[in-house]
């Protein structure tokens, strides 16, 4: 382990940038993974309905269905997230859109000839390829926008994604409403976008923090030279001056999964997976089972996919609200009260029965608002809590444990508490509660703070 000082200057050059067109350009390229994992979800969420009725399965399987993307995430948030540090943002992340491609598109073919180990396979794929994107992708948005912007741009980042969940649910019940065969056409969707997007992907530069943290300090001045004439271009005159007065010193770690568990972090590995666990439990146990849920409450297959998609619509005010007030308020504290509110919304959808269709109407989208707004601020969250040397392995780590244990969750929800959509929601409900504890006991300050000050602990500001 070695120090890198910062003799670039390239924390406080990142800090000082101004808003402008290409930033946000590189924050939407950035916020193309988090449309994959929220469009995922909700495709396998609005066909899985018409996928168990059109092949005939149980319960048991229909729940292990939607849990081979999870598995798959499982593997590739671990896999990809250490690579991520090792290799680089850019190049892992080009890599794991080509996978949530392929996985995509071979899911539409499997729709012709639908078996279910051929669905597994595929959504494994998929899994794989988006849960290695997320990590990676968080890491790094955390280290291209300055830190007055962080919170505001995961919101704005977010929105792009929420606004693929009602456009999918309602094309689910248009081509549904002709035939339940047609389930695989909105999988083709997320193929197209994901091949669409590819090109996108090689505009954006490496992070400049990622190969100070590899101690190349000629590719990060390069890296931050071709940001700051893009970001001038945009902002059409001389960029605000910076503080050429200090440095920061980095850590290089060569072995950052070793590192996440040292007595520095290892506090902060553990707040951030008990997060994600509880997290992942919480938040698809209502957007993987919405539909199923109003279908045990006594709608139709394709009335409840479309009542569904109402209550999704509310997810698109989460982000929005994000990126008014993430940067006013403390994160923790905000992920504190969206889970609070979120767990109170659970328990109320699971007890209003059936007949009070409007009431149900407003607490889908109530809680589906909530749960977005957690996920904008907690994909903020998480990345500032480690330093660059392994914070997309400790976004790897944490996600990865939450998608695996949200087998476990699918489970529960799925199968032992199917038949009572009151039951499933408590238990959504006490996830919930549970990550208001975890913050409360746990929870690091992380607004308006420079990463290497949240997360260098030893690395101190030394003069030039």
């Amino acid at each position: 382990m070695t120090d890198v000082k910062d003799t670039s200057n390239i924390v406080q050059r990142i800090d000082r940038l101004p808003l402008t067109r290409y930033l946000f350009f590189v924050a939407m390229v950035a916020a193309t993974g988090y449309f994959f994992d929220i469009f995922d979800i909700d495709t396998i969420s609005v066909t899985i309905g018409a996928i168990k009725h059109v092949l005939t399965v149980t319960p048991l399987l229909t729940t292990l269905t939607i849990a081979m993307a999870f598995i798959g995430m499982f593997f590739g948030s671990i896999f990809f997230g250490r690579l991520g540090d090792k290799y680089g943002r850019k190049k892992i992340f080009t890599i794991t859109l080509i996978i949530i491609a392929l996985g995509s598109f071979l899911t539409f073919l499997v729709s012709f000839a639908p078996s279910i180990s051929g669905l597994w396979i595929t959504r494994f794929i998929t899994g794989f390829g988006i849960g290695g994107d997320l990590p990676v992708i968080w890491a790094y948005m955390g280290e291209l926008i300055p830190t007055r912007y962080r919170g505001r741009y995961y919101g704005m980042s977010m929105i792009i994604g929420v606004l693929s969940i009602p456009a999918v649910s309602f094309f689910a019940t248009y081509v549904l409403s002709f035939s339940l065969y047609n389930w695989g056409y909105v999988f083709l969707v997320g193929a197209v976008v994901a091949f669409a997007v590819l090109p996108l992907r090689a505009l954006v530069p490496e992070s400049p923090r990622w190969y100070l943290s590899h101690g190349r300090h000629k590719e990060a001045e390069k890296s931050m030279r071709i940001i700051e004439s893009k970001v001038r271009a945009s902002y059409k005159k001389a960029l605000p001056p910076y503080d050429r007065s200090v440095h920061y010193s980095i850590l290089e770690e060569k072995t950052p999964l070793r590192d996440l568990f040292s007595k520095k972090l290892r506090v902060r590995t553990a707040s951030a997976s008990l997060l994600w666990i509880f997290q992942t439990w919480a938040f698809y146990g209502v957007a993987a089972f919405l539909p199923l849920i109003l279908i045990a409450k006594g709608f139709t297959i394709v009335t409840a996919v479309f009542y569904a998609s109402i209550g999704y619509t509310g997810g698109f005010l989460g982000p929005v609200t994000v990126a008014i007030v993430s940067d006013r308020f403390q994160r923790k504290n905000l992920l504190m009260f969206y889970a609070a509110l979120a767990g109170i919304l659970a328990v109320s959808l699971g007890l209003t029965p059936a007949g009070d269709l409007a009431l149900l109407l407003v607490l889908a989208f109530l809680i589906n608002l909530f749960m977005q707004a957690w996920a904008s601020t907690l994909y903020a969250y998480v990345p500032e809590l480690f330093p660059a040397r392994s914070r997309a392995s400790a976004g790897g780590l944490a996600n990865g444990l939450g998608r695996g244990f949200n087998v476990v969750g699918l489970l529960v929800i799925g199968v032992a508490l199917a038949a009572s959509p009151a039951a499933q929601l408590s238990f959504v409900a006490i996830s919930w509660f549970v990550c208001v504890a975890v913050l409360a006991v746990t929870g690091v300050k992380t607004s308006k703070i420079t990463l290497e000050d949240i997360s260098e602990k030893r690395a101190s500001r030394s003069s030039a």
